[in-house]
């Protein structure tokens, strides 16, 4: 009897132990375990998936890398030391601060009703008294299965495939620059993923990614050299302020969440929320008219996964409209709406297709299609492209089902209208 008693208090006294070396931070959607041993994120529970996720900064020290060219001169060194870090708990936001080093600090943010994590890191001054150039980076490693292959966006459309140390036409020679070789632009986010999980990382501006081992996602954050190539500015990356080399601040979005058919449709939502946030105005209150003549249309009324792209004075009484339909073939499907609410609110009195660049009507369209040398036999009679939908083109005495728009995914269109 005694051996069971003994047993039960050496069980309770390790799940003590597993609670007082991890700090749990979380609301419904999220949850985050600290490792209070290291200070760094240990695991991330949300969408009903959880996943053992280390993050951590590290540097590549280089004596040749420039404005336009990232070469590594020796492997990537980690940060292995210990993160001070602080909880702070709200009701509507709670918060992770690190601090890593002299020059390094994080904000780990999630918020209440929130779906993703928010990483909010502050990098420099880059020391450089060792006269070798930095370049800075964050590493997220997971225990998914991602076998060398990942993903980033094509300038925030559509998703690229990528594979460590290969390239779709040639074999490339990677042996001096394993590294920078598997490096690709980011502009909105990358990701990797196994059979049954996807990790996602949304970034605020145009950077560089990788994925170096499985599991693995690699960002760089900030850079700062001594050494200038001549390829271009006569100058080397390092800028400064007070005598001392720039602050970079930034943020990072992880998202996880299993691997499903158009599961990464929430991924390009949130992407929109990050890329254009909800903006805010405000004015004295002597200063607003009494009464308000006129209103802007409600465009909350647009499918979701339509996007105002574009709405903007065209001529003094035009007005250019774009919209796109932002989720990709695999995340969503052909969408049909009305614009005729869109163009009364506006004052319309007609309406007319173009081509994307908005200066030729899409009815006139004729591009002549060009016939490489060895891409079959020649034709007697030019070939020309045209329209594969048939343009839309109205005025407010037409029927509403006359101003219907269909978007495929992908797709954008663009609208002239003429306003009273």
């Amino acid at each position: 009897m005694s051996s069971v008693k003994n047993l039960a208090i050496l069980l309770a006294l390790f799940a003590s132990y597993i609670v007082q070396s991890e700090a749990v931070c979380g609301y419904e959607l999220i949850k985050l375990v600290i490792d209070n041993n290291t200070g760094r994120l240990k695991t991330v529970e949300m969408n009903g998936v959880s996943e053992n996720i280390d993050q951590t900064f590290g540097m590549y020290k280089t004596a040749r890398s420039c404005h336009y060219i990232f070469r590594q001169d020796a492997d990537l060194e980690l940060v292995e030391d210990a993160f001070d870090f602080t909880v702070y708990e709200g009701e509507s936001v709670k918060e992770v601060h690190q601090h890593v080093n002299e020059w390094i600090s994080q904000v780990i943010r999630i918020y209440e009703g929130v779906n993703r994590v928010e990483f909010e890191w502050l990098v420099g001054p880059v020391p450089i008294d060792d006269e070798l150039g930095k370049e800075i980076v964050t590493i997220f490693k997971s225990g998914i299965s991602s076998g060398g292959v990942f993903y980033t966006d094509s300038n925030g459309r559509e998703m690229m495939k990528r594979e460590k140390d290969k390239r779709e036409d040639f074999s490339p020679d990677l042996s001096e620059q394993p590294g920078s070789g598997n490096y690709y632009p980011v502009t909105s986010r990358m990701a990797l993923q196994d059979s049954s999980k996807r990790m996602v990382l949304l970034n605020d501006r145009s950077q560089g990614g990788a994925s170096l081992e499985d599991g693995r996602l690699e960002m760089m954050l900030h850079r700062r050299h001594i050494f200038a190539d001549g390829s271009g500015a006569a100058e080397a990356i390092n800028e400064q302020q007070f005598g001392k080399g720039l602050i970079a601040r930034g943020k990072l979005f992880l998202y996880l969440n299993a691997v499903e058919d158009g599961a990464t449709a929430s991924e390009r939502v949130a992407e929109k929320e990050i890329h254009l946030p909800f903006w805010k105005f405000f004015s004295k209150s002597s200063n607003i008219q009494s009464d308000v003549t006129k209103t802007l249309s409600d465009f909350n009324d647009l499918p979701q996964s339509v996007h105002l792209l574009t709405l903007e004075p065209y001529s003094k009484d035009e007005i250019l409209l774009r919209l796109e339909n932002f989720l990709d073939q695999t995340e969503g499907k052909v969408v049909s709406f009305s614009i005729r609410q869109i163009f009364d609110d506006l004052g319309g009195l007609e309406i007319r297709e173009t081509t994307l660049d908005g200066n030729l009507p899409l009815s006139d369209m004729k591009r002549l299609k060009f016939h490489h040398d060895d891409s079959g036999p020649s034709h007697s009679v030019p070939e020309y492209f045209i329209s594969l939908h048939k343009p839309l083109a109205a005025d407010k005495s037409q029927d509403a089902s006359e101003f219907s728009v269909t978007l495929k995914p992908m797709q954008i269109r663009t609208f002239i209208i003429k306003k009273e």
